[in-house]
């Protein structure tokens, strides 16, 4: 069984802002794929749905690997609210992962589902880090959470009092580029200092602390 573990939308490579538009795209690829959960393929684990300025509707297979062409609206893009933008950018690339799907007879039912669920929504990302902890007076439970957005991810650290998670507090971790290159390693082990400091030990060695008094 083989599961579709990535999923990517792409300028064209000619394109002169590809760059900053291929940072863009992370927060709605990783929203997306987070949602739409394990879809069975027939051998794809990536799908790049790469946009052109130009008229064009094009498969291309390597390996594992699945790339599918499309005709994109850059300067409708640019001029778009956030929102907006990002909607744009989720249509996109669900219209090239269901080009995919009939091409190999992959059961696209749950992609639609997913995308009707999303595009309606501000396409807000913020997900949980590993479990709340407990300060060691007993008194406040903390947890990481990070916000994937257009131009950074912010990961930040929540408190609260037992049964008040809903009235939490946020403190500012750091902030990095749009990429889970940039901000995975740092999300590691989550520990209280003392009663009034909290530090986030990022995953990857050589990094330093990140601490906040809270």
């Amino acid at each position: 069984m083989v599961i579709l573990r990535d999923i990517v939308l792409s300028a064209f490579p000619e394109y002169p802002r590809r760059k900053d538009f291929n940072l863009g795209t992370n927060c709605v690829s990783s929203l997306f794929l987070y949602e739409l959960g394990k879809i069975e393929t027939s051998g794809i684990k990536k799908i790049i749905v790469q946009v052109c300025d130009y008229e064009t509707k094009r498969i291309e297979m390597m390996d594992d690997v699945c790339r599918v062409s499309l005709t994109y609206d850059f300067d409708l893009h640019w001029k778009l609210s956030r929102v907006e933008r990002k909607r744009l950018m989720l249509t996109k690339l669900v219209e090239g992962v269901l080009v995919v799907c009939d091409e190999f007879q992959i059961d696209k039912q749950h992609v639609i589902e997913t995308f009707e669920r999303l595009v309606i929504t501000d396409l807000h990302y913020c997900r949980k880090w590993g479990k709340p902890i407990r300060s060691p007076d007993r008194k406040r439970y903390a947890q990481v959470k990070y916000i994937y957005d257009i131009d950074l991810v912010t990961i930040s650290v929540f408190t609260w009092h037992k049964g008040e998670e809903q009235q939490a507090l946020e403190n500012k971790l750091v902030s990095t580029m749009p990429h889970e290159i940039k901000f995975v390693p740092l999300l590691g082990k989550l520990a209280w200092r003392d009663d009034k400091t909290i530090c986030l030990h990022p995953k990857k060695r050589g990094l330093d602390d990140i601490c906040v008094n809270v």
